[in-house]
């Protein structure tokens, strides 16, 4: 890590990132907190009351959310009050440093132009800049979760306990800030036993999770004594996987939430004082969705295969906050100057990092373990939920994969050329080509839902 301190480049790319961040934040001044940004922030504040996490205030809800990033939130407004600027300040310095951290992460697995490329790509990716802008939970999950893939990463190659320390304790922080990362080092450790079978790696990793598991566990037991219950992280994670897997096709084709089903969780999910239970209503949610799997297999199907264009439809975070009123009163002018920029990169990005994947040498054990990522969200997108959002700790590894494609170009069109003479050309240009026209497929359904949207928007 001291070598690349003293590399120029990454200083500039540090500053480029964390200007065009800073300049987001410093031009909006009217915020207005809305949907789940209103829990974190609750939270954060009842634990500086003194009244302990309570997330949900109208339920009372003590663990429906992931404490992280309240946490975060709670340690800035001790130091400066209840500043919501300081707090996207300091994530724009997160934000800005995540930047340097995929430069970092990516050499492992690409050459020096591709993975500097990759970083500059990222630097100014609008979703990237303006989540650094959002209070929610992506830039502080991102700054820990890739911080320590890089400890982990370097704890593989070297069997360095300081590393193996440091990558433990700083992925048990990322579950804290968003729990759906807790299972992928498990992923990790089943990949390393059946391809790999090095011991030395496998160790590690067991040790990591481990570690990681020591840092969840104090919330763990907090919860059984509040709760009863045994939750790991948070109660939301049945609610997550309800979604959608209770309702019919019009509800999952228009992404719509299914309020009569919800209801009804609701209602099963009462206590004797007419009150909600969290840890009973994710109980609930849980049987009511694998009951409906049972019953609808094919629409489970098609249910998961909705979520894969959700995981990597078109970029809607900002015009969703936009509508609910976090950006305040915004000038026309402003918009038609931001929208642009903020929906359309990804209908670039996305065919790029499709390319670069398939056209990549995938030997490298550290890009493997990426992929074994990409694997673990489509998977849960599969089996759950998920929405564009929630693709963002795939975001750096995808400029990557742009990255690649870029500088390759001359060497994937010859290999692209050559694909009616030769079999295995023919196979990466079809895999490829495929894969853009699937989701290809989701943008179009994305364009057709949002029209009326974006013309009451602008």
């Amino acid at each position: 890590m001291t070598n690349y301190i003293k590399d120029r480049r990454i200083v500039w790319l540090f500053v480029a990132a964390l200007v065009v961040r800073l300049f987001l934040v410093f031009i909006h001044t009217d915020v207005k907190l809305v949907h789940e940004m209103n829990g974190y922030n609750y939270a954060a504040r009842s634990m500086l009351a003194g009244k302990g996490f309570v997330c949900v205030e109208d339920r009372g809800y003590r663990a429906f959310l992931p404490p992280g990033y309240s946490f975060f939130q709670a340690g800035i407004y001790w130091l400066f009050g209840h500043s919501l600027f300081a707090a996207r300040f300091i994530q724009a310095i997160l934000g800005a440093l995540t930047v340097v951290f995929t430069y970092i992460l990516a050499r492992y697995m690409f050459e020096d132009k591709v993975a500097m490329l990759g970083a500059w790509i990222l630097a100014f990716y609008p979703q990237s800049v303006q989540f650094a802008d959002l209070m929610q939970t992506e830039t502080v999950f991102l700054f820990f979760f890739m911080l320590a893939m890089i400890f982990f990463f370097q704890s593989l190659e070297s069997a360095d306990w300081r590393a193996i320390l440091t990558a433990g304790i700083l992925l048990g922080i990322s579950a804290l800030v968003r729990s759906i990362i807790m299972f992928y080092v498990p992923l990790i450790i089943g990949f390393l036993i059946i391809f790999k079978r090095d011991r030395r790696m496998i160790k590690t990793t067991v040790i990591v999770l481990l570690l990681m598991a020591a840092v969840i566990l104090p919330w763990t037991i907090r919860n059984y004594v509040l709760l009863d219950a045994f939750i790991p992280i948070n109660t939301k994670a049945g609610w997550d996987f309800f979604q959608h897997n209770h309702s019919d096709m019009y509800y999952i084709m228009r992404n719509l939430s299914d309020e009569p089903g919800e209801d009804e969780a609701d209602r099963l999910a009462m206590d004797e004082n007419g009150h909600t239970d969290e840890v009973k209503l994710s109980q609930v949610c849980q049987k009511l969705a694998l009951k409906w799997m049972y019953e609808h297999p094919l629409l489970f199907v098609f249910k998961g295969i909705r979520m894969q264009w959700n995981l990597y439809s078109m970029e809607r975070t900002f015009f969703v906050n936009l509508r609910q009123g976090y950006y305040g009163n915004v000038p026309k002018w402003m918009l038609f100057i931001a929208g642009p920029y903020m929906g359309l990169p990804f209908l670039l990005l996305l065919p790029l990092s499709v390319i670069g994947f398939v056209y990549m040498r995938k030997d490298n054990l550290y890009l493997q373990i990426i992929l074994v990522l990409f694997g673990y969200f489509s998977a849960i997108a599969f089996m759950a939920f998920m929405f564009y959002r929630q693709r963002y700790p795939l975001l750096p590894f995808l400029c990557c994969f742009a990255a690649y494609a870029i500088l390759k170009r001359k060497e994937i069109f010859a290999d692209i050329k050559s694909a009616l003479s030769d079999r295995s050309a023919k196979k990466r240009a079809i895999i490829a080509s495929s894969l853009i026209i699937f989701f290809a497929v989701g943008w179009l359904i994305d364009i057709g839902m949002s029209v009326a949207t974006l013309l009451d928007t602008f």
